[in-house]
């Protein structure tokens, strides 16, 4: 699991004002602090961590996180119709055979008709090898699916709902599935739909673990639909130190599992850099009101 990522916006690269802000209130300067970390969560233009967190929409996620399960499990259902298209006679009754409780039931033999292999020869276009050497066209056998299909081929399991711990093994460090070699014969289509649903509900979470560790410091922040959903499901850290203006600080982390792979660090960094020059510039302005009425 990678490590949680943090954040912090504080008045360290300030400390030379730390003398004007005397001028103001410490409560001043804290209540520009909180409005500056809850807009480097989300401003009014919907810029923020939020938005450098995936996904982009709502959208975007449901799609990739369908895609990914299709990626890991088919459904008896799909393999029927693969088979139908395949040509070969005798096919679809085979895999029923074995299949359906019987003589010939056996998923073992299942799994083993439906991962079958053929060679097949292809032919290797011309390419530059990356030390510059020229390699001609040559021909190449390959092993391919005997039924025509390139998902089809590592099946290692049957069973009447997809498996969560292998659709988790089958992710890579940012959480996404990358390979289409199907892993899992589901036989239900009905457990493999509520699967995805379920699965599905879940778009977001990454996004809610900035609305958690926002609502532990005590900033209030508006997250989109999919992420609010989330949050109590979501993992993030937060925590202030408000009370003297020379050592002011809110942390926020989301220990979203992946959330440091996944989230880049140099967005993370710009939005910081952001919030704090409009800090200063938020302060120089209101150290300037108060001086013109002194």
């Amino acid at each position: 699991m990678a490590a949680a990522i943090s954040v912090e916006i504080s008045l360290d690269e300030l400390r030379k004002m730390v003398p004007k802000f005397s001028t103001a209130t410490t409560r001043e300067v804290g209540l520009e602090l909180f409005k500056q970390a809850r807009l480097m969560v989300r401003d009014d233009g919907d810029n923020g961590l939020l938005a450098i967190t995936p996904p982009k929409t709502q959208e975007m996620g449901e799609n990739a996180t369908t895609r990914d399960i299709n990626r890991v499990f088919v459904t008896a259902a799909t393999i029927r119709a693969i088979l139908k298209d395949s040509g070969q006679r005798g096919a679809r009754s085979a895999f029923r055979r074995y299949i359906t409780p019987g003589p010939d039931y056996s998923q073992a033999r299942a799994l083993d008709f439906l991962n079958s292999q053929t060679p097949t020869t292809v032919e290797v276009r011309p390419y530059t090898t990356k030390g510059g050497k020229r390699v001609r066209s040559y021909t190449q056998t390959r092993q391919v699916s005997s039924l025509g299909d390139s998902r089809l081929g590592r099946l290692q399991y049957v069973d009447d709902a997809p498996s969560r711990a292998l659709h988790k093994s089958r992710k890579n460090s940012r959480g996404r599935v990358n390979q289409a070699a199907w892993s899992q014969l589901v036989m239900s289509k009905a457990q493999m739909n509520s699967y995805t649903k379920d699965v599905v509900k879940r778009v977001g979470t990454m996004k809610a673990g900035w609305g958690a560790a926002a609502r532990q410091a005590g900033l209030s922040v508006n997250l989109p639909a999919f992420a609010a959903r989330n949050v109590k499901r979501a993992s993030g850290k937060g925590r202030t130190s408000v009370a003297n203006p020379a050592n002011m600080y809110i942390e926020l982390s989301n220990t979203t599992p992946n959330a440091a792979s996944i989230i880049n660090q140099g967005a993370v960094n710009w939005v910081v850099r952001l919030r704090q020059k409009q800090i200063e510039r938020e302060m120089n302005n209101r150290i300037k009101k108060l001086a013109a009425a002194a």
